[in-house]
């Protein structure tokens, strides 16, 4: 999913919706976005973190991906040390759930 698409989907919840990054385990918190690879300029990577590591929220995510350039970027999480692709989203006690 483009950047683009992810923040289209997003535009009617609230702005301090946060955002998680669903895993097997435990919901991952979406702590931010990594610098763009050289190798990889079409991907963007959000960064995630375990509890009590603080998510971001919709609009800190609209902050980060603000650039023209990355709005047509691919998304991904980082999880452990893996590359997800993100397909869309799910609303989930209260929270923004990446797939």
């Amino acid at each position: 999913m483009r950047v683009i698409d992810l923040l289209a989907l997003m535009a009617d919840l609230n702005q301090n919706t946060t955002i998680w990054m669903h895993s097997a385990e435990q919901p991952l918190r979406v702590t931010g976005v990594a610098p763009t690879d050289p190798d990889a300029p079409d991907q963007l990577v959000l960064t995630t973190a375990a509890a009590p590591a603080h998510a971001l929220k919709r609009w800190e995510l609209i902050m980060l991906t603000q650039a023209p350039a990355l709005r047509r970027c691919t998304v991904y999480a980082q999880v452990d040390d893996q590359l997800v692709p993100i397909f869309g989203f799910a609303f989930q006690d209260g929270a923004i759930v990446l797939h």
